[in-house]
């Protein structure tokens, strides 16, 4: 069972249709928040995960993902992030996390070298049985909210392949569950 904190590797292009963003192109732009700040993309963003030691029911576990703005400006960041197990070409394995409506936050801005949260619950593979179809997953496509394209964590886990399976669900970020 991985703990501790893992990192990003690369931009996917699983989840958008689209290869990753080569250095010599422009860099998008990110959509504008009301406020004037620009919303939080993957190209200013650190994504790291880990095993919440401590917390959890029998059967799951929690597991913080946490954003951080490595750009040279402010950003902001509400909502939740979407959250699936990739296999190890990064193609998606079952369903993408459901949204856990009772962690809910209102957002917050990010200074740079600033920090979030979101909760992410994991329901052990084992316990949907045979409907399950598990497979082992190389990893989890975050993509966080507002952002244009996701980014990979290396974070192996038992998936359900079937997509009628919920066996994420993930909490706004800034949320406390």
């Amino acid at each position: 069972m991985p703990t501790g904190t893992v990192t990003t590797v690369e931009p996917t292009p699983a989840s958008t249709g689209e290869p990753p963003q080569e250095a010599s192109e422009a860099p998008r732009q990110a959509p504008s928040s009301a406020a004037g700040v620009a919303v939080c993309d993957y190209d200013q963003l650190y994504i790291s995960a880990a095993v919440a030691e401590g917390v959890g029911a029998a059967g799951s576990r929690y597991i913080t993902l946490t954003f951080t703005n490595t750009g040279e400006s402010d950003c902001t960041m509400s909502g939740y992030p979407s959250v699936h197990y990739v296999d190890a070409s990064n193609h998606q394995i079952g369903a993408s996390a459901a949204q856990a409506t009772e962690w809910s936050a209102s957002g917050t801005v990010l200074g740079t070298n600033q920090s979030v949260s979101a909760t992410l619950r994991e329901t052990r593979a084992q316990l949907f049985g045979e409907s399950c179809q598990a497979q082992p997953s190389a990893g989890y496509s975050v993509q966080a909210p507002g952002a244009s394209q996701a980014l990979v964590l290396n974070f192996p886990a038992e998936a359900c392949s079937n997509s009628q399976i919920s066996q994420l669900s993930v909490g706004a970020v800034g949320a406390n569950p």
